[in-house]
């Protein structure tokens, strides 16, 4: 794995909220490899980082389907 944009991401993963990604990236202080936070530059994440929040959203996804029986 290597570096990659947030909307790339989206797409290779078929997450359909990047706005939701980009907003957890920010809270949880996750830094670009590239770019700059003050323009709106191309930023690149390590792919890795950016693997973990989504896994994390989808868990949360599936448990809450689990504990509500379906969204």
């Amino acid at each position: 794995m290597g570096i990659i944009t947030i909307p790339y991401f989206c797409r290779k993963y078929e997450f359909d909220n990047p706005d939701l990604l980009r907003k957890l990236v920010k809270y949880l202080n996750i830094k670009p490899v590239t770019g700059d936070l003050e323009t709106r530059g191309m930023r690149f994440y390590n792919e890795e980082d950016l693997l973990f929040v989504y896994n994390q959203i989808m868990n949360i996804m599936e448990a809450k389907e689990n504990e509500y029986g379906g969204l």
